[in-house]
């Protein structure tokens, strides 16, 4: 029967597939994790937050972009959420003290976790196809794409970048509206949106959308009661973001914490009062198609999301239940407040990155748009699963495409022929004769000296990666 769980076996698979992939670089690249990746060691060691423990600065240095000090301690300049969604990874080996190192405890355990949580997400987002009616080829196919194809792949899987827990967080709460859970799809939402708080902006519009509609059978509800309804389903996100909110004015006395501290570098240099004071057009225009930054460029798989969002919205909808229009319209509503809040980003091309970093938040949304951009559900309560139909060829070809490229990034970046974070940085994210790609192919592979080691055992000898920087 259709209303039956799907069988196991296969988002199992494809978990273990895509967690696979992620490993076989042999190292972790999270320049902005660099403090994150050492959090769960100190609340298992000392049960607290500061990282006062593994002398993270140089004496005589400042204070450097991933921390800030809180009175006599330093803390991770990011929201705690990557480090608290890891501590499971990174339980056992700290208690059995394996490796004794803890900068290397924290490389590896970081990856792992890292990797685990891009897969789950994959799985969530799985699930949630499923649940609105596509067919398993079409899910496979989508899911491979969304895990190899973007930067799902060359960031989020790769170490503790805030975009690790929020992509899970993501597509979590999709999947649990896929279901019908309207409180529990909302408050993962909001744990997505603490870890990427620019993404704060669509609750508001996904709780109008699909936890504030009327009851179905009850057409007279009153407006009270509709009230009532919406702020039950609101409440446990409510307490997420409060919480969030709560951590950041305890770490800095702001509710937006470090965000402007982090990057005063650049309001700076452009001048700008604040890191909103982005030129719009050329954020939006870059996203999309700028050499080295752009979604075009980097995952043209994407594509198919545009196909879902006129899908979605045209009569008749594509979906029987009412439910899951709804949903999917929310989640092109997610992808459009995504790509314009960082259009109008100061730093829209997120520093020193693989690619569109910042739109590794909207990929979740995108892949249930990608599926209904490829496949319109059977409609009707016929218990027949959807028919198997072919992927078309075109769309084959740009997600091998999408795949390599994102290949390029988790293997080579970054590349030393990049150059520091710098004016002369952002002036060639236009330039096509320099593009990011082509540097990262030229500088080739890069490895950490555990991965060299275990090469050489096997009688492969690679080189080991650059020292990361701001």
């Amino acid at each position: 029967m259709r209303n039956c769980p799907p069988p196991l076996v296969a988002p199992l698979a494809l978990f273990a597939l895509l967690f696979f992939v992620y490993q076989l670089n042999l190292r972790q690249v999270s320049p902005d994790g660099r403090a994150s990746k050492m959090v769960p060691i100190s609340i298992l060691e000392d049960g607290d937050f500061d990282l006062d423990e593994f002398h993270l600065t140089e004496p005589g240095e400042g204070l450097p972009r991933f921390l800030v000090r809180r009175g006599a301690h330093v803390y991770d300049a990011y929201p705690p959420v990557a480090s608290i969604v890891a501590l499971p990874v990174y339980a056992l080996p700290v208690w059995l003290g394996i490796p004794a190192n803890p900068g290397l405890l924290g490389d590896v355990a970081s990856k792992v976790a890292a990797s685990a949580m891009a897969g789950a997400s994959a799985v969530a987002l799985w699930l949630a196809l499923l649940s609105l009616g596509h067919s398993t080829r079409v899910a496979w196919f989508v899911c491979v794409a969304y895990g190899l194809g973007t930067s799902v792949w060359s960031t989020a899987s790769q170490g503790l970048w805030a975009h690790s827990p929020a992509v899970l967080a993501f597509a979590v709460g999709i999947w649990l509206e896929s279901r019908g859970r309207s409180a529990s799809g909302l408050a993962a939402l909001a744990v997505g949106g603490v870890s990427r708080p620019v993404m704060l902006l669509l609750l508001p519009v996904w709780l109008a959308a699909v936890a504030g509609r009327p009851r179905p059978g009850a057409p007279g509800e009153s407006m009270a009661s509709w009230a009532r309804r919406a702020a039950r389903t609101a409440l446990p996100a409510a307490v997420m973001v409060l919480a969030g909110l709560g951590y950041n004015v305890w770490l800095t006395g702001s509710p937006t914490g470090t965000a402007e501290q982090r990057n005063a570098f650049w309001t700076g240099v452009f001048g700008a009062r604040s890191m909103w004071d982005g030129n719009f057009v050329e954020g939006a225009t870059g996203l999309l198609v700028s050499p080295s930054r752009g979604l075009l460029v980097y995952s043209p798989i994407v594509l198919l999301a545009l196909i879902g969002i006129w899908r979605i919205w045209r009569k008749p909808a594509p979906y029987t239940d009412p439910r899951h229009v709804r949903l999917v319209r929310a989640a092109s509503a997610a992808c459009v407040i995504g790509y314009l809040a960082y259009s109008q980003y100061l730093m829209w091309w997120a520093g020193h990155a693989y690619g569109p970093r910042y739109l590794t938040d909207i990929m979740p949304f995108m892949g249930v748009l990608m599926a209904l951009g490829l496949e319109t559900p059977v409609r009707g309560r016929s218990p027949a699963p959807p028919p198997r139909q072919r992927v078309p060829w075109g769309w084959l070809v740009l997600a091998v495409y999408s795949i390599a490229v994102q290949a390029i990034g988790a293997f080579c970046w970054p590349s030393a022929r990049e150059g520091r974070t710098d004016l002369q940085y952002y002036g060639n994210l236009w330039d096509w004769r320099r593009t990011q790609i082509v540097s990262c192919l030229e500088t080739g592979p890069r490895f950490d000296p555990v991965g060299v080691r275990l090469l050489a055992r096997l009688g492969i000898h690679a080189q080991a990666r650059p020292q990361e920087r701001d």
